[in-house]
């Protein structure tokens, strides 16, 4: 009998006062200790140590607690060592390579993976730990894997790890018991022979947030193919572990088109898409949409309005209007119609330095709206929730190509961020937020709270390698332009205080790495999730972006020979066709998630914490720009 089955054993002889045979209570007891338990539980019934001397005398499922050995699936029937087990001879060192360590996760993720090295290497099967006794409710979770299937990377190659992933039953013991709690600490424990064991060299701690994680993430998914049929708006309901993700964009614009850049208004209610027939990052094919999406997914999202020219767009939930950038303005006069895109064109001049604003209930042209100053570009804006706050970015220069035929406001350099007053589509006085010293800022978004507390950006630093700020260099299709605001290798993501004046704080634990270091994994389109959370007593936001860092043993990206990719006829790779394959050595940018813990940053501190990767994901396709809506 287990040492815990000795002490809860004790504690039926004095509630029904009498002597109970210990073999007969081993079927009931272990019902009670499992419930809500997947699968078997493991055929071990030798002597454990309780986790703690903390823990009381007696632990009940009813208290909340966390407590019980389960199987996985490959692993039916298994048992393993007891924990006073000696180690393993001449066995490998056991690693755990994911999750990061100190990661804060949303109690309602609904799955986890864990995933350690080696594969293997004479181990016949593996425990991995889950523990947490010091605060009641106690977590003592183990699940055995014989790992019989070496992982793979997302090019195909066995990485020489393994992975367990915690079914959905699983993960709500885990998550339930430890909401809000203490940090729960995982190990690996590997044996040889069935009595030895080894236990990682390392152990993880992570935590369960407070509340829920409500929300839906829209975002662009491509993958390896011809570079025309390639890459849709898809859409996952967060934590939701029984549909998986659905394409968004083809069933709505009625057939498979590239669609990528798209903006929603938190509630769900609109969004702006821009759907083409092959993938344009040079505008030439791209054409707003404007989509209600109320109603969705109990019914179709209905299209309100096409046809309109390309730009970053702006679209809150309770606005009248939305604003969007002049992506592609005429030159050099900047009067007349521009014929923005094929048949799109604006009813009325825009000048270059405005934005465009349109009726977000029918979509219907209102008229130009004055940002910059004269000569500049303004672009990239975000608003508030309430539509009243606009942020933007006026760029030192922006990139040109294809013989000045190309001057899309998606390659900009040297950006300085600005805020301003917004009522009924007309801009107050900007005022300075970031001023760029030569570094690129852009991709800014305001807090979800009222009034804004955060701007939230990407940073690329200065790079005075190339003889100009704009300037590119390398072999085409490798060729970079390392000042880019275009999938920079080098973006990091920042945090501003919405104050004129205020310091950036650089999201070290976010970006992985600290702001010394330049990584070169490309942390791009950092968003916030539209609910502010309560942790601990402080106010919780929840972000997320675009990275190529690698995903445990999963997602290799900084293998030999990978390399950051750029889209044919783009500023890093011009004057070449649409429909060119993707190579096999392009790293795989994925959606990954942290939190913000408000308090930290008055002081030059890092309110954030490590990111995670966002599960439901395909390994194999490049997912990018994650919008969130609250429901």
């Amino acid at each position: 009998m287990t040492h815990m089955g000795q002490r809860a054993f004790r504690f039926f002889q004095r509630v029904w006062g009498q002597a109970i045979p210990a073999t007969n209570l081993l079927g009931p007891l272990f019902a009670i200790l499992l419930v809500g338990c997947r699968g078997e539980v493991s055929a071990d019934d030798a002597p454990r140590t309780a986790p703690d001397a903390s823990v009381p005398d007696v632990i009940d499922a009813s208290q909340g607690n966390a407590i019980g050995t389960v199987t996985a699936p490959d692993c039916q029937g298994c048992s393993f060592p007891e924990q006073a087990s000696t180690e393993c001879q001449s066995a490998p060192p056991v690693k755990i390579i994911y999750p990061p360590d100190g990661a804060l996760l949303p109690p309602n993720l609904g799955t986890l993976s864990v995933q350690w090295v080696p594969h293997g290497a004479s181990f016949s099967h593996f425990e991995v730990d889950f523990s947490q006794s010091e605060q009641a409710p106690f977590t003592d979770w183990r699940i055995v894997t014989a790992c019989s299937a070496e992982t793979t990377d997302q090019q195909g190659f066995t990485s020489g790890g393994c992975e367990l992933t915690l079914d959905k039953d699983s993960w709500n013991a885990l998550a339930e018991a430890n909401r809000g709690g203490n940090p729960l600490t995982i190990t690996v424990r590997g044996t040889t022979d069935g009595a030895c064991a080894s236990t990682s060299e390392n152990s993880i701690r992570i935590s369960l947030a407070e509340e829920d994680v409500d929300g839906t993430m829209f975002y662009w998914k491509s993958v390896p193919a011809s570079l025309g049929l390639s890459g849709q708006i898809y859409t996952k309901k967060f934590g939701d572990m029984n549909r998986t993700e659905q394409d968004f964009s083809s069933p709505t614009f009625g057939k498979p088109q590239c669609t990528g850049c798209h903006t929603l208004a938190h509630d769900g209610s609109r969004m702006l898409a821009f759907p083409a027939d092959d993938t344009d990052p040079d505008y030439a094919g791209l054409e707003g949409a404007l989509v209600d999406i109320a109603n969705w997914p109990s019914k179709a999202a209905a299209l309100l309005a096409q046809g309109q020219p390309p730009g970053w767009t702006a679209l809150a939930t309770t606005s009248s209007s939305y604003l969007t950038s002049n992506g592609l303005p005429c030159a050099p006069q900047g009067n007349e119609l521009c014929p923005q895109s094929e048949g799109a064109t604006y009813p009325s001049a825009v000048p270059a330095n405005s934005f465009s604003a349109w009726d977000s209930t029918t979509g219907a042209f209102i008229g130009s709206a004055s940002a910059a100053t004269s000569g500049t570009r303004a672009t990239m804006p975000a608003l508030s929730a309430d539509g009243t706050s606009i942020v933007y970015v006026q760029p030192a220069a922006v990139g040109s190509w294809d013989e000045a035929a190309r001057n899309d406001d998606d390659h900009i350099f040297g950006g300085s961020l600005f805020t301003a007053s917004l009522s009924s589509s007309v801009l107050g006085p900007a005022i300075p937020l970031v001023a760029s010293q030569g570094e690129n800022n852009y991709y800014p978004t305001y807090s979800p709270d009222l009034p804004p507390t955060f701007v939230l950006f990407d940073r690329a630093p200065l790079d005075s390698s190339v003889s100009s700020l704009a300037g590119c260099m390398g072999t085409i299709p490798k060729a970079t332009c390392p000042n880019d605001s275009f999938a920079n290798p080098a973006a990091r993501v920042l945090l501003v205080a919405n104050a004129s004046g205020a310091s950036p704080v650089d999201l070290e634990q976010a970006n992985g790495t600290p702001a010394s270091v330049n990584a070169r994994v490309s942390n791009s389109f950092p968003r916030f999730l539209p609910t502010v959370q309560h942790y601990k007593g402080k106010r919780l936001f929840w972000i997320t972006f675009s990275s190529t860092r690698d995903y445990g043993v999963r997602l290799l990206n900084h293998k030999d020979g990978m390399y950051q990719c750029y889209p044919a006829d783009s500023l890093e790779w011009p004057g070449s066709v649409h429909r060119n394959f993707v190579d096999k050595s392009c790293q795989h940018p994925q959606v990954w998630m942290a939190p913000v813990l408000e308090g930290d940053e008055a002081s030059g501190g890092d309110p954030s914490g490590v990111a995670f990767w966002i599960p439901y994901q395909d390994i194999g396709s490049h997912n990018h720009m994650a919008q969130w809506t609250s429901r």
